[in-house]
């Protein structure tokens, strides 16, 4: 048991470490495109076109396409998305590369002006689905934190791991492409780690009760992927110079058998929790179901229909808009954690959830506050002296502390359930009793009293019938 929960610990620093790395990494990557040229589209590292990016760039208004191949810029081939970066770094913003576009067998050459990544670019191509995917890390955090080292605390874990890290490295997937590997792995996985959560939550389904390796070999399909993918990455160029490996599926074909895997593992997800809906052994299991079923459904009904509609009617629709949706997952299993008590999360755990919520309401108003001084006194010879900060710290404290004690207060009553004066209640009552006359008053009365000082929903006074007692 020692072995197992140190185990458990490792893994668990470990996949911190990966979110941490990956944070670090794609930061790093979006930073050294900011303010610099680049072709006004992105491609994958075999230079095929993403479909990510902003509609008013100049290469989908020259023509370029999603999925078309990008053979050579002004006359150089290119082998590697990384070519192209390079190229394009040298040029001025606004002049013209004149790129050799292979689509469907024919090659046909496009002059794209040399675009700038500007801030508007940053914001919406990267720290939009950066902040999606880093919400999903830290529910998965919170969830772990609320019930650590069981199945659904783990397996949510993880799928938050994958499905976070898809969404916050898709930039860096088509732009420095350091964790190519890594993310098509990721890339594989996260639909799996969907089945496999809805097989054992709400409730464990029976079928595993019969086959218990049906939890495990629902990941075989995927680790053929993965390794498909990353045997691809790796002689692509082979590939399509028509070498010894041009027999090996293409990125196109490959893509097709994963979509077509995620979208029967979304709807095996769906199966499964209209089956907890309607099925479950304990109305607890139906009710969390029902409100995942509507965070999933709103959260990868409309990407899935988009990701429809792009593959088999050829319309085009810029990937990174998809990260928004993702948003009402974490919220529907928030709004679990907080009506349907989720994962069995006992009291102190959510305590922990409403020291965090303090911390941070506190530190964003910090935030603010220390900006909006700065604006107003950074001109001043005093706040360039060294006793400022002092000065301002204190300040900062007086204003604050009255301020996290009345958050905190509002917290307690929420998560902690306040302590209550039960003598202050009974005397409450007592003179409700001898104010009042009517029975019906002095029930409402004792019921707001009771209610507002145990903080329960609701609750009912019991009166003795006196002929049948």
């Amino acid at each position: 048991m020692y072995a197992r929960g140190r185990l458990a610990t490792i893994f668990f620093f470990m996949l911190t470490g990966f979110m941490l790395l990956i944070c670090i990494v794609t930061w790093i990557s979006a930073l050294s495109w900011f303010n610099r040229p680049f072709a006004g589209f992105l491609v994958y590292k075999d230079t095929f076109v993403s479909a990510s990016g902003q509609r008013d760039w100049p290469g989908p208004h020259a023509g370029i396409k999603f999925r078309e191949r990008i053979l050579a810029v002004d006359s150089q081939p290119i082998t590697e998305g990384a070519d192209l970066v390079n190229t394009l770094r040298k040029k001025s913003v606004g002049s013209e590369a004149t790129y050799r576009v292979e689509s469907q067998g024919q090659i046909r050459e496009v002059v794209v002006p040399v675009a700038l990544f500007d801030i508007s670019d940053f914001l919406n191509v990267f720290l939009v689905p950066f902040l999606v995917g880093f919400i999903l890390y830290i529910m998965g955090f919170i969830v772990y934190f609320l019930k650590p080292n069981t199945p659904t605390s783990w397996t949510f874990l993880v799928l938050c791991f994958t499905l976070g890290t898809m969404i916050l490295a898709g930039l860096e997937n088509q732009t420095s492409y350091f964790l190519v590997p890594f993310f098509y792995t990721i890339n594989t996985l996260y639909a799996f780690n969907f089945l496999h959560l809805f097989l054992i939550f709400p409730e464990r389904k029976r079928i595993l009760e019969k086959f218990p390796a049906l939890e495990y070999l629902i990941y075989v399909p995927a680790v053929i992927l993965i390794v498909a993918f990353q045997v691809y990455f790796t002689i692509f160029q082979d590939i399509f110079s028509g070498g010894a490996w041009s027999w090996f599926p293409t990125y196109k074909e490959l893509g097709s058998i994963n979509r077509i895997c995620t979208l029967l593992c979304v709807v095996g997800m769906i199966a499964l929790i209209v089956h907890t809906r309607f099925k479950a052994s304990t109305i607890q299991a139906k009710q969390r179901a029902r409100v995942i079923f509507w965070g999933v459904l709103i959260s990868f009904g409309p990407p899935v229909i988009i990701m429809t509609l792009v593959f088999f009617i050829k319309i085009n629709f810029p990937w990174n808009l998809l990260s928004f949706f993702v948003v009402f997952f974490p919220a529907s299993i928030a709004y679990s954690i907080v009506k349907h008590n989720l994962f069995d999360a006992d009291t102190i755990i959510k305590r922990t959830v409403g020291y965090i919520v303090v911390t941070t309401v506190v530190i964003g108003a910090y935030v603010c506050v220390s900006l909006i001084l700065n604006m107003f006194l950074g001109h001043y010879e005093l706040s360039q002296s060294k006793i400022f900060p002092i000065l301002f710290t204190l300040g900062v404290i007086l204003v604050f502390n009255p301020l996290r004690d009345r958050i905190q207060a509002i917290v307690d009553r929420l998560f902690y359930r306040l302590e209550y004066n039960y003598q202050e209640v009974v005397q409450k009552i007592s003179e409700t009793m001898r104010s009042l006359l009517k029975l019906d008053e002095i029930g409402t009365s004792i019921m707001d009293t009771a209610l507002g000082a145990l903080f329960i929903d609701s609750g009912c006074v019991m009166l003795m019938n006196r002929q049948t007692r």
